[in-house]
């Protein structure tokens, strides 16, 4: 990987933990019934698996589209396990 890639996947990565604590505060708003934070937890997760896809990060892309399908069907219970997935997916070893 050129040295170029590697500072733009190492950027990337240092975001991720702020989306993600994004999501879970739209998570805790689409458990209270605030229909609006479900289209806003399905985008993201979408944007996530297409970056993460792109940047080679298949964990991260497979467990955002988990979370994008959840987030569709609108099950809040499954958007929260999708979500902490995706936090251990982004958390490094």
């Amino acid at each position: 990987m050129s040295e170029r890639l590697e500072a733009l996947v190492a950027d990337y990565r240092a975001r991720l933990p702020g989306r993600v604590a994004a999501l879970e505060e739209a998570a805790r708003r689409l458990a209270a019934g605030e229909e609006g934070a479900r289209g806003e937890i399905r985008a993201e997760a979408h944007r996530l698996k297409g970056s993460g896809a792109s940047y080679g990060l298949e964990a991260l892309s497979r467990t955002a589209g988990a979370l994008e399908r959840a987030a569709r069907e609108g099950d809040a219970d499954a958007v929260a396990a999708a979500l902490q997935d995706l936090r251990a997916a982004i958390t490094p070893p």
